[in-house]
């Protein structure tokens, strides 16, 4: 029984083995493919050889110039600012998002506007993506709030 058991576990690790070469072997025809790949994408591409020479010189370029940045500190303090001065999304994409988005409910959200004559004044978003008449249309940069 002990024989048998030893018999398995060495047709176990033999077929272990020659998994492990072929996974070896296929990495090493995918390393292959892949380089040859970028040489045909080298050879092929559209920039010329002078194209190709004034990129690499940008690259060492913007590599020399790396030195002179910002340290880690002043980056945060900056990041900071930035992220207080992110812009707004467009109107149109929030739109956009609302009529083609499922899991976003039009019905859940209100559209703030200017109305030249009444003020301020609110519809809900679904009527606002309807399409209008040239009477009752009023512009995107009129618009004040959404939520």
């Amino acid at each position: 029984m002990a024989s048998s058991q030893t018999n398995h576990l060495s047709q176990l690790r033999a077929l272990a083995q020659q998994h492990l070469q072929e996974i070896e072997s296929e990495k090493a025809e995918e390393q292959a493919q892949q380089s040859q790949a970028e040489a045909d994408i080298e050879r092929y591409s559209k920039i010329s050889s002078f194209g190709r020479k004034k990129l690499a010189n940008d690259k060492s370029r913007l590599q020399d110039n790396e030195q002179y940045l910002p340290s880690d500190s002043h980056e945060q303090s900056t990041s900071d600012v930035d992220s207080k001065k992110q812009r707004f999304r467009p109107f149109q994409d929030i739109l956009f998002r609302l009529r083609w988005d499922p899991k976003l409910d039009i019905e859940d959200y209100v559209v703030g506007y200017l109305e030249r004559s009444e003020g301020m004044k609110e519809m809900p978003a679904s009527n606002w993506i309807r399409d209008f008449s040239e009477e009752e249309w009023i512009p995107m940069h009129r618009r004040w709030k959404d939520r």
